[in-house]
């Protein structure tokens, strides 16, 4: 006891009770801790038997809420289904009052159905016409959209390989060859005419040798003319590279140019072919449009169709499933008669039954009532009875009532029975028809015997609780 500081004596229960102590909680509000304390200071018990009696209350008092939360459990679920069937009465009555309103309604209902069913066979026939109609716009426009489609990639034919031919000419430029020409401090007038050509059609006005020099000096400078747009170029600049190209004719030729610079002659094919490029797109620019047109229609026409052909297998489908919905409408008419009749027999036998059970309702009411109350003392009987078993086994009677009498008080029990509260009339009349004594201290002992957690020591000198331990 002495090795027990009062820190040490509250951790036990803390470390050994954590769970037990919230579901402790949840029924009561007490301080069990400080209780299970001052228990074992009363008792003087050993450190070993502290450690027993807080393990001995862990199980009782787990066991016992158990068995306490299944009856109750047990009993709700009678009360619960009493109270089920209440509602069910209130339902069957208000059931067959429906009913007996329903047997017109379903009339009224099922000639709707068949008004449903001609109106959407109506709009399902408008439906065909209409994809009919559409099929056939459909094939046309196809038509068209091709025919347009085979002008646009002729006029295309010549121009495009031109193009890729100068593209790739210009991504085959290597870096010291435009190095070489931006060094020139003066550059021969062809280079000039051709880097002219390649800045006005890049939208460029600063035609200055310095800023050709920068233009080629830019590290995305042959990406920018291989992705170049030539539906950038619009007519005014055209005709200036035009006129350039008229005018300093001789310096685009390739002989001419690829003498001078091998760098600047696949510009200057750059620039003759998006010229070329760009007359043609002005050319079949109203091609495209029309093509655009076409092909704008030919999608909403599409997307018509589609949602036309949805809507006509949607049509079908609901008109089969209106007309099972009539035949379903009709014979409900002769089933809600015999569903009525059987709804007031099942209402007059659910209130006899009712009825009869009014006063066994109040009856588990009251025991669920009585099991709550156990369950909000069942800290304290579990308390109590722990350290009955842990600290009393060897006591004599006396020594056990008084013993038990300070701890209630002490803890604020107003009544326990130790034989009542671990065991029950009819365990107790079986172990008397084993052969054990029914005296008070006989019923005590057998519970510590049964219930302790420590190996208990029995003086026997009758023999008669060996006998019934047998």
């Amino acid at each position: 006891q002495e090795a027990w500081s009062a820190n040490g004596l509250s951790l036990v229960p803390e470390k050994l009770l954590h769970d037990v102590l919230e579901a402790s909680a949840e029924d009561m509000d007490a301080e069990l801790v400080p209780q299970i304390v001052s228990m074992q200071e009363m008792a003087g018990g050993t450190p070993r038997q502290y450690v027993a009696f807080v393990s001995t209350y862990r199980r009782i008092f787990t066991e016992k809420r158990e068995q306490l939360l299944e009856q109750i459990s047990f009993l709700q679920a009678g009360l619960n289904k009493l109270g089920e069937a209440e509602a069910k009465v209130d339902e069957l009555s208000q059931q067959a009052g429906k009913q007996r309103s329903l047997l017109g309604e379903k009339q009224a209902q099922a000639e709707q159905a068949l008004q449903q069913i001609t109106v959407a066979m109506q709009r399902a026939s408008s439906s065909k016409t209409e994809v009919e109609v559409l099929q056939k716009k459909l094939a046309e426009e196809e038509v068209q959209l091709n025919s347009r489609k085979g002008s646009v990639e002729l006029e295309l034919a010549d121009v495009e390989p031109l193009v890729a031919q100068a593209k790739k000419a210009v991504g085959s430029i290597k870096s010291d060859n435009i190095n070489e020409i931006r060094s020139l401090k003066m550059p021969p007038d062809a280079i000039r005419d051709v880097l002219e050509g390649v800045l006005v059609i890049m939208g460029n006005p600063d035609t200055s040798w310095n800023n050709m020099k920068k233009f080629l000096g830019s590290r995305q400078v042959k990406d920018e003319l291989i992705n170049f747009d030539a539906r950038k170029i619009t007519a005014g600049i055209r005709n200036a590279v035009n006129k350039l190209l008229t005018q300093k004719a001789q310096s685009f030729e390739h002989q001419v140019i690829y003498r001078v610079s091998v760098a600047a002659a696949p510009l200057a094919a750059w620039v003759k072919a998006n010229v070329k490029f760009s007359m043609v797109l002005e050319k079949i620019e109203p091609l495209e449009e029309e093509l655009s047109m076409l092909q704008s229609s030919l999608d909403q026409s599409k997307a018509r169709l589609i949602q036309c052909e949805d809507d006509l297998r949607t049509l079908d489908e609901q008109v089969t499933t209106l007309k099972d919905d009539f035949g379903s409408k009709t014979r409900e008419t002769e089933t809600l008669k015999m569903s009525l009749k059987s709804a007031t027999d099942q209402l007059e036998a659910a209130e006899s039954l009712l009825s009869k059970l009014g006063g066994e309702k109040g009856r588990w009411e009251e025991q669920v009532r009585a099991l709550e109350q156990s369950l909000l003392e069942l800290p304290l009987n579990s308390l109590v009875s722990s350290g009955f078993i842990t600290y009393l086994a060897q006591a004599p009677e006396e020594t056990r009532r008084k013993q038990v009498e300070s701890w209630c008080k002490a803890i604020n029990l107003h009544e326990f029975s130790f034989t009542q509260f671990m065991s029950s009339e009819s365990e107790m009349l079986k172990w008397k028809a084993e052969g054990l004594p029914s005296d008070g201290l006989s019923m005590e002992n057998a519970v510590i015997l049964l219930k302790s957690i420590q190996v208990p020591y029995i003086i026997d000198p009758s023999t008669k609780a060996t006998q019934w331990l047998k």
